[in-house]
């Protein structure tokens, strides 16, 4: 806002008598409220009047503006609340009505956009990421609002052990963050608009996990390549769908490829971080390597999840998939894709044999 127009019209229904400060916010076409603009005011009513808002800015095509928000102080530096959303890109004034103390919800004035991070994840309208700088901090951006992840948007961890997150998956209303060495702290959002009310569990599974990609999402829970003692411990399943019904055994962690160990443990050290995992149509995928020899991930295991059970006596069997390699999978379109690790750019379709 760079101007007030017009003597306040004087109203038995209106602003009381005060000194008035506007600004502007926009709104991008995902409905993401950017920060304020610098105040202009005051505007000072002697008596309860309206007031015209006016040479409200309109924003340019490159900034996707789809609307705009309104926001109004008694002071310079008080706090901004919304009194009119202009849903549109042209309208450059309004009449503002509002009463005093009748404002809607503050201006956003910690802007912050999500730090760099090494892994992220979607879930239930927030963004869920490590911080690369402080890879014990697991930060997360506003409700519903991808690009704002305000300074205080974080939970710290107990890091004597020195670990740093290194992937984080999903289990229903669950975030499960995994860190590099033996702890896996697992958060409730059953409401995700406030973090206030989520609570969160620290594993006794005592594993920590290969990979940023080393795990996989299914019905059952989250299926992941772990480690232990800085060495590989097998892939197990992760079942936390009890953690706010149960005292003790709040999570579960099950050791479900018994009859692979002998190839899984003979994995070079130096690849375990490039393992990937996919789960996709009732089966999921390991992108490992092939032997001990292997220079790069070439090699893929499938299992199918028909035949997880909860008992230790055994839930099934994994298969080879020869002749194809490939280090990362992506499900595009209800396909699964594999991007070739023999460094020639090609892209695996599966279930097809096709190539792009």
């Amino acid at each position: 806002v760079t101007a007030v127009s017009g003597v306040p019209t004087a109203a038995s229904v209106g602003l009381a008598a005060s000194s008035y400060y506007y600004k502007v916010a926009f709104v991008n076409t995902a409905v993401v409220t950017g920060g304020p603009s610098p105040a202009f005011g005051p505007v000072t009513l002697a008596s309860t009047a309206t007031v015209l808002v006016s040479s409200i800015p309109v924003g340019t095509g490159l900034n996707g503006v789809a609307s705009r928000k309104i926001y109004r102080s008694t002071s310079l530096a008080g706090t901004y609340g919304l009194v009119r959303t202009l849903s549109d890109n042209t309208t450059t004034n309004f009449t503002d009505t509002t009463p005093l103390g009748s404002e809607g919800s503050a201006a956003v004035v910690d802007g912050t956009g999500p730090t760099p991070w090494i892994t992220v994840r979607e879930h239930k309208e927030r963004i869920f990421f490590d911080d690369s700088t402080v890879r014990s901090f697991l930060r997360f951006t506003d409700y519903q609002n991808p690009y704002i992840s305000k300074a205080a948007n974080f939970f710290s961890t107990a890091n004597r052990k020195g670990e740093n997150i290194t992937a984080i998956g999903v289990q229903e209303d669950l975030i499960s963050v995994l860190y590099d060495k033996s702890m896996i702290w697992v958060y409730d959002l059953t409401d995700p608009s406030d973090e206030t009310t989520w609570s969160r569990a620290l594993s006794p599974a005592n594993l920590g996990i290969a990979g940023s990609r080393a795990l996989a999402e299914t019905p059952q829970g989250l299926i992941f390549v772990g480690m232990q003692n800085g060495k590989l411990s097998g892939i197990h399943l992760l079942n936390g769908i009890q953690i706010t019904e149960t005292a003790n055994d709040k999570l579960r962690s099950q050791n479900i490829a018994e009859k692979i160990e002998p190839t899984i443990f003979a994995w070079p050290s130096n690849l375990l971080p490039k393992i990937a995992m996919a789960s996709f149509e009732n089966r999921i995928y390991i992108a490992c390597p092939k032997s001990s020899t292997s220079t790069v991930i070439d090699g893929i295991f499938y299992f199918d999840l028909s035949r997880i059970q909860k008992s230790k006596s055994g839930p099934g069997s994994w298969a080879p998939w020869d002749g194809i390699k490939v280090q990362n999978f992506v499900i595009h379109n209800g396909v699964l894709y594999g991007g070739s690790s023999n460094g020639d750019g090609r892209v695996v379709q599966f279930n097809s044999g096709t190539y792009t």
